[in-house]
């Protein structure tokens, strides 16, 4: 955990009511968009914070510093997770097949791919611009 303190520094702790704001605005729009479903508000809030948590464990494991770059992959990855989480879940919403199951499946059918592809479309755009930097090393992890 002294790894992460001196990594981060103390300071940007108190940032941190931002991220807060930031999941309350997603669980907002996404309760209204759902048609004030809370249950799947929730559960796509919830599994949005389990990634970023994720994300930020496996970058202590592997001895990565909070930095700029780090910093970018992380904001990108909760990007791609609200649209991820969302659409698939709004496209379970929609569906009216009897079963969760079959719902699970249709939802799948008719937005994995297209989520599949803007996920793909954006790490491309991203490295593409991080290559476009990469003459001098400026960033390190």
């Amino acid at each position: 955990m002294e790894k992460l303190h001196k990594s981060v520094g103390f300071r940007k702790y108190f940032h941190a009511y931002k991220s807060c704001l930031i999941n309350q605005a997603i669980f907002l729009v996404s309760f209204v968009l759902y048609g004030f479903d809370i249950k799947a508000s929730l559960i796509v809030v919830l599994t949005i914070i389990c990634i970023v948590i994720n994300l930020m464990g496996m970058m202590y494991w592997w001895d990565i510093s909070l930095n700029a770059l780090s910093l970018v992959n992380l904001v990108m990855a909760a990007g791609i997770s609200v649209e991820f989480c969302s659409h698939i879940t709004h496209a379970y919403l929609l569906s009216n097949e009897a079963s969760r199951v079959k719902r699970s499946q249709e939802a799948l059918a008719t937005m994995g791919s297209s989520v599949l592809s803007g996920i793909t479309l954006t790490k491309f755009a991203g490295i593409l611009v991080l290559s476009a930097f990469g003459g001098k090393p400026r960033l390190s992890i």
